[in-house]
């Protein structure tokens, strides 16, 4: 065996040779084709850099050249005189501007020569030229009225200027006739003709001797000709020897060119060992030997595989049959095969006696038993219609029962020993198994044990099988741990109702210095908005806590109550649109057409859903749009599931997620998560909202969930609006999104609507032309466009009256209503239906505008802003919100509710001064504390006399009662709430004049700058401050937001410079300096520049040390603030 061994060769040395010719294959093309690569590469790059500049060179002269010889021509040409004075300063031009390398004679005089002179000689013949046309159409008409045709000088003389037309047809061609003389004798012979018909043919004289005296002695045309050709014709003959040269060199140019390119297709030769060959012939060599090489290591590659695979085949083949006939010698081909012929025949040599399986077998059993009394746990099957099992003897005498009896006794003996309903239940289980082919189980009790039974059946030995488990101590265990999980409910619901019951005391106590607050502004008429709205903010974490607590107790029931859904929704976002505005931030709302108009759902967790979604994505967001849209996804009977979509933007974007709204969907939760987040997260599971997602998009970010709700029994048909069919209107707007908008509610009730975001092509896109096309009913405008109304009211009026469209004028709940006055409806958000109804209203009353108040009643009525709350409760929040915005330029803080239970409940709370209601709900209830505090209930309706209970009265014995009046009744306004009314702060020369006023009354009071300055040194400069906000009251409003944007950009910009990010040290620095800007505080500026300074020169340490100057200086201004 071992002499046949050494005969025998291995696969791998048989293939060896090619495997090495197909390697040498692919070297040498490999070579080739970089060889070949790099002679095109020398080829195309000395193409490139030395050849190609020359040409480029050439070319552009050669452009130049043609130029010049089309500008020469031009002058020279008879057909294009009248534009000579253009021609010839472009020719002047292109002499200044051209790259063509020679000096040609005659080109110097060219810019010498009077061409205005020149010009004006021929348009002065031209004009005279027109002039004898006319008169020579005139004799010409006269001759053809004439009834006498045989008078030989009247023949004469139509002859003569007929020809003579055909000549001055050629003169208005070509400037000259073509022969001037020629023109001369006609007007001779015409002459001479006159003589002889002057006394008969008046009519044809006079014309005839006219055309006479324009070509000979008035006008002299024919000299005037003369004395012009002359000058043309001498600077022809400076032009037309400069022609030739310019021709010439052309002709010498393009032979160059010519010749430059026949040099370039020579290719140049390529040295190999003294041989010198073409290179393009080498490159086309190369290609070949390189294509051949690969046509080789193809070919050897494709050998090599059916070698490998005819081996691999044969190999197989020998492994059959060297196992079907172990004790036979098969013959080997390779060493391979005569290694596996003896690993076979070594792997049959050792089977196993009969004694070793058996005792393997008996080794196996016992594991078994052992394993099924250690565990409790035995495995059955059926085999020939007897039970077997993994240890038969054991569970006998566990179950108490023979297992080797026959089949019909054995089925008796478990119908007797489990009972008919435990029997029942096995053939049932048994069923189940066999035809959903799954294991079943089900658990019985045998001999007071409990016993979990698996049944399986195998479908391809059509055998049964399974497992036997007694589970009496996992049972005891399941109801151990079933009663201490009751147990810990039952103690966490303890705990949760003592915590809502703590934030109840908590927020009391909150509501009690609220009050306090509000009455110390009321009564002494100092400013603590900083503290107020502090404690504003623990109040809403207080009860945003309470409500969590609330939503764990499992007592707790929702209070499920029919919602009128816009309403809700709008009373929710009026109440989010003030706090938004203190950051400058923007709420829009676009709602769905098919929205249900009432849904049934607890009101209290809906409006707080809504708020809550508005607290997170504005959250640490500054001039950010927050759009809000509700759309209708799915509706089936009696449910209709709303898709609510967030889109958080900016003009400057983010880059990245806040961390908040990442931790929302993150799949791992931090114990870090804030209570907002926590808080969200349970309103949206106890109104079953579901799909929450959140995306980045340009310039912002998306947050959406969809959340089902339930319609009541009758609800009412979504109808078509068609009020606005056929009317044009248009929406003037900024603001890309509130555009789109208003343009779709327009639209929804069948207007024509067109958009513009640029207020300056209102008047040249809406001109009285293109509204006499198309007329215009109204004009759409928003409150980013309040600085350009007067441009459009004055474009407006400078139509005629019947063309005049109405101006529908939408203002910012925030809007100085003394400089613009009160209009019907804000555009934040903005109330689908009764905007539509009021546009529909003033186009069909023809009103001009939709102004309630105008700006001068609201000059006497301008008072600060005053901490009182004001619950608004009215059912429709659509038709109140005039009132809404004059309360809130009263001073006010307004709350609105749509529905009594949420009055009663925020009522009761204690927070509010005022309660305006239009509700029957008695407002006379315990409150939560202030029972002392003076209030002010007023309704909508007249009541003359109010009659109060012992216990109504007792509760109202501190509050004030009576009618609220309209809110264009501003003097009964400011009479029902003077109690409530905080005098106005005063800026500038006013503030000043009084100042002085009671300085000189020696007034023990000093005015307020004066106090400052006294404290405090001016860490920013308050009246340049209120001018950059627009009114003293936005001013007081922002200034803690600012503060706090100090703040923080300065705690980030510590971190950013330690982590070197670099753009976010840049935006951090740009919202600092911004900010100081601002507040007109020029230390805050300085070191915001010398930041910026710093971060260009890459100065890490000097940042560092400006920003702890910038944090003490941020000190100093929350410090005067504070003052303030």
């Amino acid at each position: 065996m071992n002499d046949s061994r050494s005969s025998l060769t291995s696969i791998a040395k048989q293939v060896w040779p090619q495997l090495v010719a197909f390697t040498i294959a692919v070297f040498f093309a490999l070579l080739t084709i970089i060889w070949g690569y790099s002679l095109e590469k020398d080829a195309t790059d000395k193409l490139k850099h030395q050849q190609l500049p020359i040409a480029t060179s050439q070319l552009a002269q050669l452009t130049d050249l043609n130029k010049l010889i089309e500008a020469v021509r031009s002058l020279l040409s008879y057909q294009q005189l009248e534009q000579i004075e253009q021609n010839h300063q472009q020719l002047i031009n292109l002499l200044t501007s051209t790259t063509v390398n020679g000096n040609f004679d005659g080109l110097d005089k060219v810019s010498v020569i009077d061409i205005k002179r020149l010009n004006d000689n021929i348009v002065r013949n031209q004009q005279i030229l027109a002039k004898a046309q006319s008169n020579l159409l005139n004799t010409l008409q006269a001759i053809q009225n004439s009834s006498d045709t045989n008078n030989v000088a009247k023949v004469k003389i139509e002859q003569s200027l007929l020809a003579l037309d055909f000549q001055l047809i050629q003169a208005t061609k070509t400037v000259f006739p073509s022969n001037i003389d020629r023109v001369k004798n006609l007007v001779t012979v015409l002459n001479d003709n006159i003589k002889y018909i002057r006394e008969d043919y008046s009519l044809i004289a006079e014309p005839a001797d006219e055309v006479v005296d324009i070509f000979l002695t008035g006008d002299a045309l024919i000299g005037k000709w003369q004395g012009t050709n002359r000058l043309y014709q001498e600077y022809r003959n400076i032009l037309e020897p400069v022609l030739e040269q310019l021709e010439l060199q052309r002709q010498q140019l393009t032979g160059e060119i010519q010749s430059n390119i026949l040099n370039g297709e020579a290719l140049a030769t390529v040295s190999i060992a003294g041989w010198y060959v073409e290179q393009e012939k080498l490159i086309q060599a190369l290609t070949i030997f390189a294509v051949m090489f690969i046509v080789l290591a193809s070919v050897l590659t494709w050998l090599i595989f059916k070698n490998f695979t005819t081996k691999l085949s044969a190999l197989v083949n020998f492994t059959s049959q060297q196992l079907k006939a172990t004790s036979q010698n098969i013959e080997q081909s390779n060493t391979e095969e005569q290694l596996l012929a003896q690993n076979i025949t070594r792997s049959f040599s050792n089977a196993y006696s009969k004694e070793q399986v058996e005792n393997q077998i008996s080794v196996n059993a016992n594991q078994w038993q052992q394993l099924a009394e250690a565990s409790k746990t035995y495995f059955w099957w059926i085999d020939n219609r007897r039970i077997k099992c993994s240890a038969e003897s054991s569970l006998a005498k566990y179950l108490g029962i023979e297992l080797g009896k026959d089949s019909a006794s054995l089925i008796y003996q478990w119908r007797i020993t489990l009972g008919p309903k435990q029997f029942r239940e096995l053939l049932g289980c048994a069923r189940k198994a066999k035809c959903e082919k799954s294991v079943q189980s089900f658990v019985l009790t045998l001999n007071e044990k409990q016993l979990r039974l698996n049944i399986g059946y195998q479908t391809t030995t059509n055998s049964w099988f399974g497992s036997l488990t007694d589970i009496q101590e996992e049972s005891e265990l399941h109801n151990e741990l079933k009663k201490a999980e009751n147990q810990l409910v039952e103690q966490n619901q303890q705990t949760l109702m003592s915590i809502e019951h703590d934030h109840e005391s908590l927020s009391k106590m909150v509501v009690q210095a609220m009050l306090q607050s509000q009455n110390t502004a009321i009564v002494t008429g100092t400013n603590s908005q900083p503290v107020y709205r502090q404690l504003e903010r623990v109040f809403d974490w207080l009860r945003q806590q309470q409500i969590l607590a609330q939503l764990g107790i499992v007592q707790r029931k929702k209070q499920f109550s029919d919602v009128d859904t816009l309403q809700t929704i709008y009373a929710a976002l009026f109440n989010q649109v003030t706090e938004a505005s203190l950051r400058q931030n923007q709420i829009l709302l676009s709602l769905d057409e098919n929205l249900a108009q009432t849904v049934k759902v607890d009101a209290r967790l809906f409006t707080r859903l809504i708020n809550s979604v508005c607290h997170l994505t504005l959250k640490e967001q500054f001039k950010h749009q927050l759009a809000l849209r509700f759309d209708v996804v799915d509706q089936d009977a009696g449910q209709q599931t709303f898709n609510v979509t967030a889109k958080i933007t900016s003009k400057q974007g983010g880059k990245k997620l806040p961390k908040h709204i990442q931790r929302l969907v993150s799949d791992n939760p931090t114990p870090l998560a804030s209570r907002s987040e926590q808080y969200f997260s349970a309103l949206l599971s106890a109104l079953h909202a579901e799909q929450l997602t959140i995306n980045q998009i340009e310039k912002g970010f998306k947050l959406s969930f969809k959340l089902p709700v339930t319609l009541p029994s009758k609800q009412n048909k979504v109808v078509t609006d068609t009020r606005l069919l056929q009317q044009h209107a248009l929406v003037i707007s900024s603001n890309d999104a509130q555009r789109k908008i208003l343009a779709h509610y327009l639209k929804s009730a069948k207007a024509e609507c067109d958009t513009l975001s640029n207020v300056e092509h209102f008047a040249s896109n809406f001109s009285l032309a293109a509204v006499n096309r198309r007329k215009l009913n109204v004009v759409v405008v928003t409150s980013d466009m309040m600085n350009k109304l007067d441009d459009i009211q004055q474009h407006i009026n400078s139509l005629p009256k019947r063309k005049q469209p109405a101006l529908y004028v939408m203002q910012s709940p925030q809007d100085n209503l003394a400089a613009s006055g009160l209009f019907s409806i804000a555009d934040t958000p903005v109330c689908r239906q009764r905007f539509v109804s009021e546009v529909v209203d003033i186009i069909d009353n023809k009103k001009a505008n939709n102004c309630l108040i105008p700006a001068s009643n609201f000059s006497s009525f301008h008072f600060a802003p005053a901490q009182v709350e004001v619950l608004l409760a009215i059912a429709d929040s659509e038709q109140y919100q005039p009132l809404w915005r004059v309360l809130l330029w009263f001073g006010f803080k307004v709350t609105l509710v749509t529905d009594s239970n949420s009055m009663l409940k925020h009522w009761q709370t204690g927070r509010y001064l005022i309660l305006m209601s239009e509700f029957e709900q008695s407002p006379f209830v315990q409150l939560m504390t202030g029972k002392s505090v003076s209030r002010g209930v007023f309704n909508f309706y007249d009541d003359e006399v109010l009659e109060l209970t012992e216990s109504q009265a007792e509760i109202g014995k501190h509050w004030h009662f009576g009618k609220v009046p309209m809110f264009n009744e501003l003097d009964e306004l400011v009479k029902l709430l003077s109690p409530w009314l905080k005098e106005p702060v005063q800026f500038g020369a006013k503030a000043e004049q009084e100042s002085l006023s009671n300085a000189n009354h020696s007034s023990p009071e000093v005015s307020f700058s004066q106090q400052l300055n006294d404290t405090l040194p001016a860490a920013f400069d308050m009246e340049q401050y209120a001018k950059n906000q627009g009114s003293p009251e936005l001013a007081v409003f922002m200034l803690e937001d600012y503060i706090d944007t100090l703040s923080r950009s300065a705690i980030a910009l510590a971190d950013f410079i330690a982590q070197k990010q670099h753009e976010s040290i840049q935006t951090a620095i740009n919202e600092i300096t911004l900010t100081a800007s601002i507040l007109a505080a020029p230390t805050l500026k300085q070191l915001g520049s010398q930041l910026e300074q710093a971060f260009t020169n890459n100065s890490y340490d000097n940042m560092l040390r400006l920003l702890e100057q910038v944090k003490q200086e941020i000190l100093v201004v929350k410090s005067y603030a504070e003052a303030i």
